[in-house]
């Protein structure tokens, strides 16, 4: 009877094929009526390259990756290679006429600026997966279920592969960065691709080894993930800023607060899902002497980016008539906030020292310290104002600062070379700062973000 069912649902409002939209033919393709295209195209300063895969995690066209690799490598070591990596997420795809394709057109084409990437060759890669599998009749909200099991298992086996192949065609210590982003469920591909290389390598730092980043930056955008699948490694990244020594940072997840897809759709899908199939607990914590009751239905339910325990950091508008009802945290210091534009930078995060004397500020989020490796970053409305909007010049001034910070401070050579490798805004003495980073980049991508708009 369910059979029938489906099988009517596809018959009334049309099924998206398990076929790639990308190939080396461009603008046909059997399987789809429209939005074919190749898998490599050319643009005026940036190259974008597709890699699709099936609902099982293969890749469609392993023979034309293997062709984007070549690509990476031929400019990697002179002048170097930007690769910026995007995972999209669910109800989108790799068609020509997919949103998220245009707009990560749009993204890349601001920041191949050389003000901003400098000499180096601008490559995008865009990761396609069957995200949207039925379309019209409003029944794309059916789908949440098996199409966040199918993004879970696309990253666990095929971007997984294609993640290493990035990293290994780049190489180590040149000229080039790599950068992946993921959002909504390409934030869970991202995560079960990297997660199991990112609990390696903390486990490494745990015991007293170098904590090494796989890239120069992983950033999850609005994640439709559950906290559960990210506690493991909130719990690793406690240890490793609990040894009080400089670490890089492996991570950030920035969420928005105005986010209505994954604070209030999210719950509502896995209370219909996960909460009917499966028992949960409530789990006793210690950490450093603070106690924790925390509840598996609540971890299931709240998205990794929305668990207020779990929050770093978080951003808040600095006009004071901008009228948001803030969750229960209280920050420990207001003192000396970075100001980012026109939003205050809050971390809660201290010095182990101070743990000791903070025990009533450690009741409504887990211990944070400044030496933390994953940032869970809370953001309001002006600053992504929904779910789909992390495209804008906020994000990507952030997403700049990120990368390079991650230049500075991955780097071995002197202090001089090091100082070179970013602007001068960015740095503070022989520290990075991130503030005037940001500050130096957002207002020169706003203001081609705003060139782009009018010209179009």
């Amino acid at each position: 009877m369910k059979a029938l069912i489906w099988l009517s649902l596809i018959l009334l409002v049309g099924c998206d094929a398990n076929a790639p939209y990308r190939n080396d033919i461009g603008q046909t393709c059997s399987e789809h009526k429209s939005g074919c295209g190749s898998f490599l195209e050319h643009h005026k300063n940036y190259d974008l390259g597709f890699i699709e895969f099936t609902e099982r995690g293969n890749d469609f066209h392993p023979e034309n990756t293997a062709k984007l690799m070549d690509e990476i490598k031929k400019y990697a070591q002179d002048p170097g290679v930007a690769v910026i990596v995007f995972v999209h997420g669910w109800k989108n795809n790799a068609s020509t006429e997919n949103d998220n394709v245009k707009q990560f057109q749009q993204t890349l084409a601001l920041v191949s600026s050389p003000r901003v990437i400098a000499s180096r060759r601008l490559i995008g890669i865009y990761i396609g997966w069957r995200g949207e599998s039925l379309s019209g009749w409003g029944v794309k909200e059916l789908t949440f279920w098996d199409r966040k099991a199918v993004a879970e298992e696309v990253g666990r086996r095929g971007v997984t592969s294609a993640f290493l192949d990035l990293r290994s065609a780049i190489g180590e210590k040149n000229n080039s960065l790599l950068l992946i982003t993921g959002h909504s469920f390409g934030a869970a591909v991202t995560l079960s691709a990297l997660q199991s290389t990112l609990m390696e390598r903390m486990r490494v730092a745990e015991n007293g080894g170098e904590l090494k980043p796989f890239s120069d930056g992983v950033v999850l955008l609005n994640p439709a993930i559950e906290a559960n699948q990210g506690l493991i490694l909130k719990e690793s990244s406690m240890r490793i800023g609990y040894l009080d020594k400089p670490q890089p940072t492996m991570m950030y997840v920035l969420s928005s607060r105005a986010d209505y897809a994954t604070n209030r759709l999210f719950p509502l899908g896995q209370n219909l899902g996960v909460n009917l199939t499966w028992s949960h607990t409530v789990l006793q914590r210690n950490y450093y002497g603070f106690k924790y009751a925390l509840s598996e239905m609540d971890l299931d339910n709240t998205t990794i980016g929305n668990y207020a325990l779990f929050n770093t950091e978080y951003i808040k508008d600095q006009d004071t008539t901008q009228v948001e009802k803030l969750p229960p945290i209280t920050a420990l210091s207001e003192e000396n906030m970075p100001k980012l534009g026109k939003w205050e930078f809050i971390s809660y995060c201290v010095p182990k020292a101070k743990l000791a004397t903070l025990k009533n500020n450690f009741t409504d989020r887990l211990p944070c310290f400044d030496q933390d490796p994953i940032n869970f970053i809370s953001v309001p409305a002006s600053f992504i104002a929904s779910h789909n909007d992390v495209f804008n010049s906020h994000v990507n001034a952030f997403i700049v600062s990120v990368v390079l910070k991650a230049r500075f401070y991955n780097f071995d050579g002197a202090m001089t070379d090091r100082l070179k490798r970013v602007p001068a805004a960015c740095r503070k003495g022989e520290q990075f700062d991130f503030e005037g980073c940001f500050n130096l980049y957002q207002p020169i991508l706003e203001a081609m973000e705003q060139k782009n708009t009018q010209a179009n």
